[in-house]
This record gives C-alpha cells, structure tokens and sequence, in this order.
C-alpha cells in the first residue's frame, strides 16, 4: 500500500480487534434483527469524527477548528446490509 506524506492511517491493535470479535459475537446472537441499530451507530459514530477532531486539533497546532471540519468527507455510509462506512480526510500539508 503506497500512502502519501499527508496521508493519515489509523491501526488497530490486538486488544482492540479482540474486543471487536468479542462485540460481534455478543451481537451474532441478535441476528439480522441488529444490523439496522449497527448501521446507524457507525453512521453517528462516523458524522461525529469531524466534530471531536476539530475540537482537538486546534488546540495542538492552531488550526482553526473550520478548516479541520472541512478536510472531510463521509465517503460511504453504513446500511443493514452493508456495515461497513468510511470517512475520509484531505487537504494541503501544513508547515
């Protein structure tokens, strides 16, 4: 995978995707009947992101929050059938 410079990554650990599998299989015993309250959470999780990075990065480097706000994009949203959405940033290197 070929990343560029100002590019951002986000790696999960170990005990991270353990506590993922452990979640998924507390849910598996809902069934189908789960995925629509799944697909929404991801979605507000998803929506929150540019929220709570522009509180924070303003305070770390003196951007303004509204120019930490626009770098993102929702890129593909989650649904019942496809839980799975992403959120995408962008934008000039600063420095």
């Amino acid at each position: 995978m070929t990343v560029a410079k100002d590019e951002f990554i986000m790696e999960i650990d170990d005990g991270s995707m353990r506590s993922m599998h452990r979640a998924e299989a507390l849910l598996a015993a809902f069934g189908d009947d789960i995925a629509p309250a799944i697909a929404s959470a991801l979605n507000r999780a998803v929506k929150g992101v540019p929220t709570d990075a522009s509180r924070a990065v303003p305070e770390v480097y003196g951007i303004k929050a509204k120019d930490v706000r626009e770098v993102f994009r929702i890129s593909k949203h989650a649904a019942a059938k496809s839980l799975r959405a992403e959120l995408r940033a962008s934008g000039n290197v600063i420095g």
